[in-house]
């Protein structure tokens, strides 16, 4: 499969190189991990690059990791910050993501639970945590590091087959 995967590649030319930047980090992520038991050193890299690749690279192993990975991403603690950049809804979009591609909607679930979750959380202090040391009075109109992505995300739990992944860059 691999090989297929590198005759591919050198077929499409040299003018994009984002496919192979992106079997690179899932290989050396892969090597760096612990399959059995669904620890890989970055959760969040390994899932970002095989969320990628799975549209060009479907095989059933892959899919499988990916599975193990999300299934275990809620048990890994929440950062302070929310944003959709590389914050909390950035996980959650990870999970919608992983919803979509390989088609269990149990993930979207997860997304859905841990959103309602954050929502509480701001109604309780008032505030979004989005960027670290941000007083809370300030506010951050931004897509990834603000609130517009956070609201982005909200929307896309709501309707995911009309908003596309910001992650997966869909058009």
């Amino acid at each position: 499969m691999k090989r297929n995967f590198h005759v591919q590649i050198s077929q499409r030319g040299a003018r994009d190189n984002t496919l192979p930047r992106l079997y690179q980090t899932t290989a050396i992520v892969d090597s760096e991990s612990d399959r059995e038991h669904g620890n890989y050193s970055s959760q969040i890299s390994y899932c970002l690059s095989s969320l990628g690749c799975l549209n060009f690279l479907d095989a059933p192993e892959d899919r499988n990791k990916l599975k193990v990975i999300l299934q275990n991403l809620p048990r890994f603690p929440l950062q302070q910050m929310n944003n959709l950049g590389y914050g909390n809804f950035h996980r959650v979009e990870i999970l919608l993501a992983g919803s979509q591609q390989l088609d269990i909607p149990e993930f979207q679930k997860t997304a859905r639970k841990l959103a309602t979750y954050l929502l509480t959380k701001a109604e309780q202090t008032s505030f979004f945590c989005i960027l670290p040391n941000l007083h809370p009075d300030i506010y951050n109109p931004a897509f990834l590091t603000g609130m517009a992505g956070i609201g982005y995300e909200l929307l896309r739990l709501e309707y995911p087959d009309l908003l596309p992944s910001i992650i997966l860059r869909q058009s």
